[in-house]
């Protein structure tokens, strides 16, 4: 690749470029702090709100667990085919 290439581009093409350069580790270190991060702030500020106004009784969702947060996300895609 070339320096424009891996100097620019969005956050997934420079965790690709940092990936196959050796950098597997630092992404993966970053990834695991602002994953830490969030648990903090929903345990902090988001939970006892959920907790006061029953959330989990009003919208039937339990509240968040640790897996959730570290778990990897998956995205569903739907297509809608016409066949003549």
């Amino acid at each position: 690749m070339s320096d424009w290439a891996l100097n620019s581009g969005s956050p997934a093409m420079q965790a690709s470029a940092a990936t196959a350069a050796g950098g597997s580790n630092e992404i993966a270190d970053r990834t695991s702090v602002i994953t830490g991060k969030l648990k903090v702030i929903y345990r902090k500020t988001v939970l006892p709100v959920e907790k006061r106004f029953k959330y989990d009784y009003f919208y039937e969702s339990p509240f968040l667990s640790d897996c959730e947060f570290e778990g990897m996300y998956h995205i569903q895609i739907i297509v809608v085919l016409s066949i003549p």
